[in-house]
């Protein structure tokens, strides 16, 4: 995991333990969300640090007041460097099907942001960017499967565009927003789809579209 894709989780996710409205449990520093990950040794971790500071009921029982004082010992304490090691270990493994080496440097960290929210929907909008790319450019590249599997012919045909783009910003830019365009069509197809399940996030994922588009 490179420090440039750390560095952004510490922007959009925070270095506090927390609990969203809309969800169930916790989600750690760094943006790990308990109810789906609550295995990995980050959640062992800060469950250790509850019982320093004297809170033994489950994480998705805690108050605000429990997690001011988890958050209060992280910081007295200097764990902060040791859960971003562990959140470092989790995203190497949840990525390992996403090729960034693969992508143009600058759509790098808006792939990893989107992956990381939804690795199934980020990775359709990386193949439909392709898709739409190719069909712009008339470029010899077979049209991709839109599956959501980034299998050996999705990483070629991101090579190929890679190569393409070159050191080009405004072409690289051009790619990261078709990614954008296509990952905001698919947030708004599923809140439309299933209002009463996803209607609730949409505003949030729109506020995470333009943040990455700023960045």
């Amino acid at each position: 995991m490179t420090p440039y894709l750390m560095d952004h989780l510490e922007k959009v996710e925070g270095t506090k333990v927390h609990r969203n409205e809309t969800e169930a449990d916790i989600t750690s520093p760094y943006g790990i969300y308990k109810l789906n990950f609550s295995n990995d040794p980050i959640f062992a971790y800060i469950d250790q640090i509850a019982r320093e500071v004297g809170i033994i009921k489950p994480s998705y029982q805690w108050t605000q007041n429990d997690m001011y004082y988890i958050n209060q010992n992280i910081a007295q304490t200097n764990k902060l460097p040791y859960i971003k090691k562990l959140a470092e270990s989790f995203y190497d493994r949840y990525t390992r099907n996403l090729p960034l080496d693969k992508l143009p440097e600058l759509c790098q960290v808006t792939a990893f942001s989107l992956y990381v929210n939804s690795s199934l929907n980020a990775s359709k909008a990386i193949q439909m960017a392709c898709n739409s790319l190719i069909k712009v450019y008339g470029l010899s590249i077979s049209p991709l499967i839109e599956d959501g599997v980034l299998g050996r012919t999705s990483e070629s045909a991101l090579e190929a565009i890679t190569r393409f783009i070159g050191k080009s910003k405004e072409g690289a830019l051009y790619f990261e927003t078709l990614i954008l365009l296509h990952m905001s069509k698919i947030y708004a197809e599923l809140a439309v789809a299933n209002p009463n399940k996803y209607l609730i996030y949409l505003r949030g994922w729109n506020n995470r579209l333009e943040a990455l588009s700023r960045s």
